[in-house]
């Protein structure tokens, strides 16, 4: 092998070794930040509710006009309580229309059951009760961690098997009074 070509391999091992090491030195205390910032609630005013982005005029307008449809929608909601399925209260609020079917709607990562009110005005309009739920770590739910849609996964699990205990219960008395007449 020619002196020019173990000086390439050999400057290209320092540049491979040189910057991997720069990278996990260097580069994972910017990683380790952005985690902190984007998964991890470190008060409570992390993701309250409010409008998460004043700034993006877009994000203000829909955040508004949900807005608007809440508390237009008032008088027909409910505050309601979940346990998730690892034991965090999940705080979210149930509106109910009268209809016989219901809309769960989820709020993205770092935003609350506040922004789903954008949405809920399509679902009303076809015949569902909305029910909204601050995702873990965000609004007045608990959790310090939010899970990138897994964890938020499991917790709508939980809401669905607590609907599905709920509507039972509702079928039951319904059965009851039936048989009673």
């Amino acid at each position: 092998m020619g002196f020019v070509l173990k000086i390439v391999i050999a400057s290209v091992l320092v540049m491979l070794i040189g910057g991997f090491i720069f990278m996990w030195f260097y580069c994972m205390k910017i990683a380790e930040k952005q985690y902190a910032n984007m998964f991890i609630r470190d008060s409570k005013d992390k993701w309250a509710r409010g409008n998460s982005a004043p700034e993006n005029a877009e994000h203000t307008v829909m955040f508004d006009t949900g807005m608007k449809w809440g508390n237009e929608n008032a008088s027909c909601m409910q505050e309601i309580e979940v346990t998730s399925f690892d034991g965090l209260k999940m705080k979210g609020e149930y509106f109910d229309f009268g209809f016989d079917k219901a809309a769960i709607i989820m709020a993205g990562r770092a935003e609350t059951c506040k922004y789903c009110y954008y949405f809920a005005d399509l679902y009303q309009k076809n015949n569902y009760n909305i029910i909204v739920v601050d995702p873990r770590a965000a609004g007045l739910s608990e959790g310090r961690y939010t899970g990138s849609g897994i964890l938020e996964g499991k917790d709508l699990e939980e809401i669905n098997k607590k609907l599905e205990i709920e509507n039972a219960k509702y079928e039951a008395k319904l059965k009851d009074i039936g048989d009673n007449k």
